[in-house]
């Protein structure tokens, strides 16, 4: 119990920094309290107090609406006139800024007034979740009125709602929805956040609507778009999530409802809600199929390679074994090395002829070859349908596929990325996702699009590209570390040195403590697993709690991808 008075007493103190200013005159006001009920915490939001200023109604309205998630925003609309309170949507766009922020509040030059914060981040009404660049702000203005009781109410306000950190991370869950690829092999991730409150019936819902605008091209979903959600109810004991869908379902081939069961049970169970999922149609039970158990993060298990002196090794055991024994690759002048999707180190690729050539090394034969070439290429990042990819240092526009059975290109449009310099490209594990660093003068931004292949796994089109990232400056290296988190090395400014972070899609940005000033990376052995290089020109990987070197004298660490 000490503890938990502890963490509740930790929440209460951020909650109240975030919240305006203490008075330092007049009577006593009474502010939001906590109660925690089955270990959570809950707000309990104020009404509006009689005779209240305009600045008071809007600032007062602004903490209630922070705290109306457990009370659906009743308490907050309070402070609206009955019009204003009918038309408002809370949800429809969730602010985020800083604790150690207060929002402030001015009167603009109408009479009306305006509250601003810096921003951090913001919640769609799809629960999708978007960085804020680093000077963003919050901004919101309130129009006033009398009411019949000639008390100052909201008339006229902006959908949405704008809360501190600390209520987002106590109120608001992460989870991924799951959808399919385009061969039924993978379940692919689509983060959203969602109230705790209403987080069973949400993933439900979601899943049903479909995923995100900018992943639909990739991915599909069995589920039926008119299986409306009925009714959702998760039993503790046991541990079984009962969704009960409309009857669209139930004249479905096996197959299909095997795989409408596979998304349910994995968008249920990593969310922590329930390892099981039985699916009722109009409140029958739907017949049992067998179950599917289908990967969200395809690992390799091809070992580490590396540059050392032009010629590629493999990293075991602290060793460095040569994988060419003709000491003529050295003279292609090979950087940029990336790793093939295989049991054994059997193939790679690598830039040369100062990136403008795209070599693939085949090292079971010990033998090399050009498969293209350009001006000054970026990349390459291989997939696991056996096309490499690259892109134009400074792009014209498009990305190339490269097969490596056949050799032939595919050059797939990508508009936003024309006259942008291209820094990193890396093509997710399951194959239906590609993330570009990319940047044009000072303007730095990170965009993660949707590959659409047909059935033979042949990249045929990307997807209009979704900006993540938007805190990030001078990003130099990008590599996946999970089904929907990227490991990003960037730097603050020009001066600063390189720092790396963890950036869910989806999601936010959190700082890795690495190595000082780390110049590479790649990612790929196991979840969450990373290897930085190091300036020293050392190879370092994370294991036990802390980074051990495994390597010397080598530069362009490649793991699958």
């Amino acid at each position: 119990m000490r503890s938990k008075s502890i963490a509740l007493l930790g929440v209460l103190l951020l909650l109240l920094s975030a919240c305006a200013g203490l008075p330092r005159s007049g009577e006593v006001q009474v502010q939001e309290r906590l109660r925690q009920v089955d270990g959570d915490v809950t707000l309990h939001p104020v009404g509006p107090k009689k005779g209240a200023t305009p600045q008071e109604i809007v600032e007062s309205f602004t903490r209630a609406a922070a705290a109306g998630l457990y009370d659906d925003f009743a308490v907050a609309r309070e402070y609206l006139m009955p019009e204003a309170a009918a038309k408002w949507n809370p949800l429809m766009q969730v602010s985020i800024y800083a604790d150690s922020r207060t929002p402030a509040t001015s009167q603009t030059d109408t009479g009306s007034f305006k509250t601003s914060v810096a921003a951090l981040g913001s919640i769609n009404a799809e629960g999708m979740y978007a960085n804020a660049p680093q000077d963003a702000l919050i901004t919101n203005e309130y129009s006033l009125v009398r009411n019949s009781d000639k008390e100052w109410r909201i008339s006229v306000l902006t959908d949405g709602i704008v809360i501190p950190q600390a209520i987002f991370s106590s109120f608001y869950a992460e989870a991924a929805l799951y959808f399919l690829n385009q061969d039924n092999s993978a379940l692919v991730a689509d983060v959203r956040w969602y109230p705790r409150k209403r987080l069973s019936s949400q993933l439900a819902r979601g899943l049903v609507a479909g995923p995100s605008k900018w992943l639909a091209g990739a991915v599909k979903s069995a589920i039926p778009a008119s299986a409306d959600v009925e009714s959702v109810e998760v039993q503790v004991d046991p541990a079984v999530a009962k969704i009960n869908l409309s009857s669209d379902i139930v004249s479905l081939p096996d197959s299909a409802l095997a795989l409408i069961n596979a998304q349910f049970e994995k968008t249920f169970a990593a969310a922590g809600l329930a390892p099981k999922i039985k699916i009722f149609a109009k409140g029958g039970p739907v017949r049992d199929t067998a179950k599917l158990d289908l990967p969200v993060y395809p690992l390799a298990t091809s070992p580490l390679t590396a540059l050392a002196d032009g010629i590629p090794v493999q990293i075991t055991k602290n060793q460095q074994l040569p994988l060419f024994n003709n000491a003529a690759i050295a003279g292609l002048g090979l950087t940029d090395l990336a790793a093939g999707y295989s049991d054994n180190v059997q193939y790679g690729a690598a830039l040369g002829k100062e990136r403008s050539r795209l070599y693939l090394l085949n090292y079971a034969d010990a033998r090399w070859q050009q498969i293209y070439s350009g001006r000054e290429l970026a990349g390459p990042s291989m997939d696991r349908y056996a096309w490499i990819w690259v892109g134009e240092k400074r792009s014209d526009g498009a990305l190339t596929a490269i097969s490596m059975e056949s050799g032939a290109d595919i050059h797939l449009d990508i508009p936003s990325l024309k006259g942008k310099d291209v820094q990193a490209i890396a093509v997710s594990r399951e194959g239906n996702r590609i993330v570009v660093a990319c940047r044009k003068e000072t303007k730095q931004e990170l965009l993660v699009a949707a590959i659409v292949r047909d059935e033979h796994g042949k990249p045929v089109k990307l997807g209009e590209p979704l900006q993540i990232g938007q805190r990030l400056e001078n990003i130099s290296d990008i590599a996946w570390i999970s089904e929907s988190k990227l490991a990003v090395l960037a730097k603050e400014s020009e001066k600063d040195e390189n720092s790396l972070s963890a950036l869910q899609i989806g999601g936010p940005m959190k700082k890795i403590n690495g190595i000082t000033n780390p110049q590479a990376l790649t990612a790929g052995r196991g979840k969450d697993s990373i290897v930085l290089l190091g300036a020293d020109s050392k190879l370092y990987e994370y294991s036990a709690g802390v980074w051990k070197v495994i390597a010397e004298k080598v530069s362009a660490p490649a793991l699958a991808g």
